[in-house]
């Protein structure tokens, strides 16, 4: 057995026993004799014992046998592979990642019928905001992430956040092993992507450090389909490359402190930075090209986390601060054709709006979460968090548009809010039963200034505060069935994108107001030898959702209907002796339904809410053969399927079906082959197909996906 390669035997892979290990074998050091830590200590004890069996089960493992509504996803294969992290989530039944384009683009995720903020995003429990990934969830590195906990509608306390969807939390690996992984990845669309990460730990002192690096960079230049005038001004169709996409993106991560001593499971500092620039290519609906057209951001933040265990007592306080800067630079003075031609000179610059705009936007934030939990005896604990967040906004407009006056990008942007939960976890029956209980208090204060016209600068205020409730069970059938039952009234406070806007195509709503919804979820895991099966009923009934509107340039969010939202998700698996075949699909029917009877969209009552799916669905396979040129390698063959069926970008009830905008079905498929040389020094090497038949693929309205790309990705383990 290789050493390092595994972790300890709180976090195994996720079996509930492995293999024993004979004495005098390279044992894998973990906490042998229960002193906290990991040393020479328990290496001696391991080479001791004649036999040695590690029956505690990973956390991941636990997650998925708790009451909570969670799906766990393991990134160890996704890791070698190709497919970016908005990829690997979209392949989950209920997920699906929305993009705009390539490498670095916008990216909208949605779980059982809900959207971007409505589902609040974590890297190890931290706000992926105040973990330096303002760049969004679907441009995180898969290779820094060992699993995600995906939350459906009801949101354990530990994460005090508010959320009317869900909640994702990417977790990094936890273990602490001494080790080091490089891995490199090119291909289609001059795209290049590279990360480093390395872990150490000092076993007699517990001092821990850790890095972890990326760098992004992609052309995006693929084909297109549009519509480009002839030589006689005629719209004819046309296949272009896209030349105006281009997304450069580094940073990196630095943590210190101890780990796994004594009552420390943690006491860590990390400090990041991170920067993206991304080129603009055209308007929402691929109908106008851009030519010079740029937006990007750069963060520096510091985050501390300190978790303790002692006794019956267990707390850990995160907290951490941030300073962003969101630059937008739309001052063209030309007109571009699809071909990146300058066809002529504008009367004004400007690409989007008819007006040149430069600024920047600044954005100061902290954030704190402190949570304790109690042991009540043998099997109850209460657990309660406090989690405060305050984020002041300012701004500089580079083009002095109220020479003389104030700046209307320095109007006060000032948001603070809090949430606060307790919980009681109870098993009973030989721990066949699980209930967690929990109640929740969400409250928000705002502070601003309206700018209207002419320069006045109107102070408004808000203040909001709310109650919610909820509950999970998990009921045991036998040791492989198990059924669960969920449900939370649920509160969202609006996200500080969605008040003050995003300082590039969203405008600020200072008025805009919580949305709630009752969330439940009942369904079942099965666990048959190689077989896993799960299926989940889920309902969403919301009120004053927060939407994003707006016009083919600019946007904002508003408060604007009543929904209803009911579905099933399932997915299942196998995996054949031996591991020479795994077999999995997911799918996912959901009812998105209008249920405002009066307002701006009464007239629409009982349609489908628009621009949304409602049937998705995926399929993969693997075939493994191990010891192919050497003892120990692995050849995988894997391919996989997408498929989305199509859907109205308007109000289904508005206007003739046959002149309706629709997003069209698709089927997206990829292939793969995977070498892997296990060892001292792993080494695996990919080669991947992405869009294996080239499908013409669309997750927004007229803006086309990348069509048949080709990447290789060689990853090494030191």
């Amino acid at each position: 057995m290789r050493p390092g390669a595994a972790v300890t035997c709180g976090i195994a892979f996720a079996v509930a026993a492995t293999a024993p290990a004979r004495a005098g074998d390279d044992v894998e050091p973990f906490d042998a004799d229960g002193d906290g830590d990991i040393d020479d200590d328990d290496l001696a004890i391991l080479r001791a014992a004649e036999r040695v069996e590690i029956v505690d089960k990973s956390d991941a493992q636990k997650l998925r046998e708790s009451a909570r509504a969670v799906t766990v996803i393991d990134t160890r294969r996704a890791r070698e592979r190709t497919a970016d992290l908005g990829e690997v989530l979209s392949r989950a039944q209920g997920i699906q990642v929305r993009r705009s384009g390539g490498l670095g683009s916008t990216a909208r995720l949605s779980l059982n019928g809900l959207y971007d903020d409505q589902i609040r995003f974590f890297l190890d429990g931290v706000p992926l905001d105040f973990a330096g990934w303002g760049l969004g969830i679907a441009n995180v590195p898969v290779e820094l992430v060992q699993r995600i906990e995906v939350h459906r509608g009801v949101v354990p306390i530990a994460l005090g956040a508010d959320a009317l969807g869900g909640a994702v939390d990417l977790i990094t690996d936890p273990s602490w092993v001494n080790r080091a992984a490089v891995s490199y990845q090119t291909g289609s669309f001059g795209t290049h992507r590279t990360t480093v990460t390395a872990r150490a730990r000092d076993g007699a002192t517990g001092l821990a450090l850790g890095l972890a690096l990326f760098v992004d960079r992609a052309a995006n230049d693929y084909p297109v389909d549009v519509e480009a005038p002839d030589a006689q001004g005629r719209l004819q169709p046309v296949r272009v490359r896209r030349f105006h996409d281009a997304y450069t993106a580094a940073g990196g991560s630095v943590e210190a402190g101890l780990a796994a001593r004594g009552a420390v499971k943690r006491a860590l500092v990390r400090l990041y930075a991170s920067d993206y620039d991304k080129q603009l290519q055209h308007n929402a609906v691929m109908t106008v090209p851009y030519g010079e057209a740029t937006y990007g951001e750069t963060a520096r933040g510091v985050t501390g986390d300190l978790e303790l265990e002692r006794g019956r007592w267990r707390g850990r306080l995160l907290a951490g601060a941030a300073l962003r800067a969101i630059d937008f630079d739309d001052r063209a003075p030309f007109v571009y054709d699809w071909f990146g031609n300058q066809v002529r000179e504008r009367r004004r610059a400007g690409e989007l709006g008819g007006d040149p705009t430069y600024r920047r936007i600044r954005e100061t934030g902290a954030f704190a979460r402190l949570t304790a939990e109690r042991a009540l005896g043998e099997h109850q604990r209460v657990r309660a968090t406090l989690a405060p967040t305050a984020v002041l906004r300012g701004g500089t407009d580079f083009l002095d548009p109220n020479p003389g006056g104030r700046d209307p990008l320095s109007a006060r942007r000032d948001l603070l809010q809090v949430v606060t939960g307790v919980e009681h976890d109870v098993r009973a029956l030989g721990d066949r039963l699980e209930n967690i209980a929990f109640a929740k208090h969400y409250a928000m204060w705002t502070d601003a200034e309206d700018v209207r016209p002419g320069f006045l600068f109107v102070p408004v205020a808000q203040r909001t505060q709310r109650f919610g409730i909820g509950d999970g069970v998990r009921y045991r059938v036998t040791p492989r069935l198990a059924a669960k039952a969920s449900y939370e009234w649920a509160t969202r406070l609006p996200s500080v994108d969605e008040v003050f806007g995003d300082g590039i195509l969203v405008h600020p709503n200072l008025a805009l107001a919580p949305e709630r919804s009752h969330n439940a979820n009942a369904g079942f895991r099965l666990e048959a030898g190689g077989a896993i099966a799960e299926a989940n009923l889920f309902a969403r009934l919301a009120d004053r959702m927060i939407v994003l509107l707006g016009d083919d340039r600019f946007f904002t969010y508003q408060n604007v209907f009543a929904a209803r939202i009911l579905g099933i998700e399932g997915t299942a698996g196998w995996v054949a002796p031996g591991e020479w075949l795994s077999v999995e699909g997911t799918a996912t029917v959901q009812d998105l339904r209008n249920a405002s009877s009066e307002g701006t969209f009464g007239a629409f009552e009982g349609d489908r809410i628009p621009n949304r799916p409602w049937l998705l669905g995926a399929l993969g396979a693997t075939i493994r053969r191990r010891d192919v040129a050497r003892r120990g390698d692995e050849l995988a063959l894997f391919a996989s399927s997408r498929y989305v069926h199509a859907f109205f970008r308007a109000w289904e009830s508005s206007g003739l079906r046959e002149l309706k905008q629709v997003v069209p079905s698709q089927l997206v498929h990829g292939a793969g082959i995977t070498y892997a040389v296990r060892g001292a020094t792993p080494v695996v090497t990919t080669i991947e197909v992405q869009n294996l038949t080239d499908a013409r693929a669309f997750d927004a309205f007229g803006v086309q996906r990348p069509g048949r790309a080709l990447f290789v990705k060689l990853s090494a383990e030191l």
